[in-house]
């Protein structure tokens, strides 16, 4: 079984889906709205966990009512959260998404407490990089944390 480390973002997302989308100062009425998780770090995570991987995640979340949601979902897949940060005083990145009756869609993200994962926090968390066989990262969260796994990687090499 490959140990898989993914370094990335997780989101609160909401979908709202409508006939077409919206003109610029255009106001519609949405046929449909939900909330999921998402962020394409925890999107990963969740694919790999399935297809049979053992996962762990570093990442970034608020301290929110959404930051529990998702560390439930990843939880459910077995992903070891052990690496995920939770800030203070920050809120849990966020996707909006905007879905029409053909499949189009256009999305706003707020990436909060993804944006604030720190080199610090991968050094300390280092040992799931070390221990892995693939290591996962996605451009979701501040460059520098991405940046940081890349410098343990090559030291590790």
């Amino acid at each position: 079984m490959n140990k898989i480390t993914v370094l990335g973002s997780m989101n609160l997302d909401t979908t709202i889906r409508t006939e077409r989308l919206p003109k610029p100062g255009e106001t519609l009425h949405s046929k449909e709205m939900f909330t999921g998780g998402g962020g394409k770090g925890a999107n990963q995570a969740i694919a790999a966990a399935r297809n049979g991987g053992q996962v762990s995640f570093i990442g970034a979340l608020g301290d929110d009512m959404y930051a529990k949601m998702i560390l439930e979902l990843l939880e459910e897949d077995d992903i070891n959260i052990q690496g995920i940060k939770q800030l203070k005083d920050t809120r849990t990145g966020s996707a909006y998404v905007m879905v029409d009756d053909k499949g189009e869609n256009s999305i706003v993200i707020h990436g909060g407490a993804n944006m604030k994962l720190s080199e610090r926090h991968i050094n300390e968390v280092s040992r799931l990089i070390v221990e892995s066989d693939i290591v996962v990262a996605q451009l979701e969260t501040n460059l520098s944390s991405i940046e940081g796994d890349l410098k343990l990687l090559k030291r590790q090499m």
